[in-house]
């Protein structure tokens, strides 16, 4: 877990895991390996099999902007080793700047999303008296062999330990 700067609009100081937003761009056919997309989208709760796919490539495209963790390998049963070196850092600030779709990034290293290696764990919606809201999924997930993690996202003061999700497009809710 990571402790939120305090100058954060939305629960500044407190201690939250890793996360971020789904981008519009998350819905674009990627290679796939694990459970079908209908599959996570009964398991999230979603009627869209796009928007399942979206909330999944978001939480491991969250997972590596922030965590430098990347749950994908060049075939189904291979997961990518080591992710520290100075092209995976340039592709990782290019996602995080969103000059590069999740998408596109897989593509260009001719990766896999690995969706088997991910659980999904808990969803959590902020009470309708909160101004703010948000809709979360929050995953698991086994941290790869060969990887490391590492706070790459400039949004924590003090860490704890693990990694999460956030919200679905805007049409199911979330901000």
């Amino acid at each position: 877990m990571l402790r939120r700067r305090t100058s954060m609009a939305f629960a500044g100081g407190a201690y939250a895991y890793p996360g971020g937003g789904v981008d519009p761009r998350d819905e674009q056919p990627v290679r796939w390996a694990g459970p079908s997309l209908e599959e996570w989208a009964a398991r999230l709760g979603l009627d869209d099999p796009a928007q399942a796919q979206a909330v999944v490539c978001a939480a491991v495209r969250e997972t590596f902007e922030e965590a430098g963790v990347l749950l994908a390998g060049e075939t189904a049963d291979v997961v990518v080793g080591d992710t520290t070196g100075e092209d995976w850092e340039r592709d990782r600030e290019a996602l995080v700047a969103r000059e590069l779709s999740f998408a596109d990034f897989l593509d260009r290293r001719g990766l896999v999303l690995r969706s088997d290696l991910l659980g999904a764990w808990a969803r959590w919606i902020t009470p309708e008296f909160e101004q703010r809201r948000y809709d979360t999924w929050f995953f698991v997930a086994a941290l790869p062999a060969g990887q490391r993690t590492r706070d790459v996202s400039g949004r924590r003061t003090a860490r704890s330990g693990s990694a999460r999700r956030r919200p679905p497009p805007a049409t199911t809710g979330a901000s």
